[in-house]
Formats: C-alpha cells, structure tokens, sequence
C-alpha cells in the first residue's frame, strides 16, 4: 500500500531565519513563524518555476510555563540540557502550521 496515496511530497527547508520576537504570545510565534516557512519555499519555488500543489510550513516549540518560548536547540549539547530541564515536568508543546496551495499563492 502507498502511504503517500500516490503524492510525491518533496521535504525543502525554508531558510528562513526564525528571528521573531520572543516577546510574542506563543501561539502568534508558531502561527507566523510557519506562514513565514510556507511563504519563503512558495516564492523560492515559483520564483525556480517549479511546480507545487500544496506547500506545509510548521513550526514546533516547547513552553515549560506558558509565558518562556524554548526552540530549537543550537546543538546536541543544548538539545540535552533542554531535554534534562523538562524531564518530569509538566510543560507546554504548540505548533503552528500553514499551507499555501497554488491558488492562494
């Protein structure tokens, strides 16, 4: 059986900086830190005249007190340290994600 029920998914990253203010309510960061993903690999790949469908952007962090946004770790060194803080504790994940379709691009 195919998983991807005859899609062709293509896995691009957006390089997109994920400068946003951390003052931001964390929902609104995981919301437009996606928009800002799914947009910047929609323009790159209209801009390449590359055909797409569907364009996902996500963006995933952690909160341990619903106020402080941890994000991605700088290495494997900081991925441990955060992965030991938030061992046993209740915390907080949120996502965000958008899609652009060839329509509303």
């Amino acid at each position: 059986m195919d998983p991807f029920q005859g899609l062709q998914p293509l896995v691009e990253a957006s390089g997109y900086a994920e400068d946003l203010p951390k003052s931001l309510k964390i929902a609104d960061y995981v919301q437009q830190s996606a928009l800002y993903k799914a947009k910047a690999v929609a323009e790159r790949m209209k801009n390449e005249h590359r055909a797409f469908d569907l364009v996902i952007g996500c963006d995933t962090v952690i909160s341990p007190d619903d106020i402080l946004i941890i994000g991605k770790p700088k290495d494997s060194v900081d991925a441990l340290h955060t992965l030991r803080s938030l061992n046993g504790k209740k915390h907080i994940v949120y996502s965000g994600v958008c899609l652009i379709g060839t329509l509303s691009s």
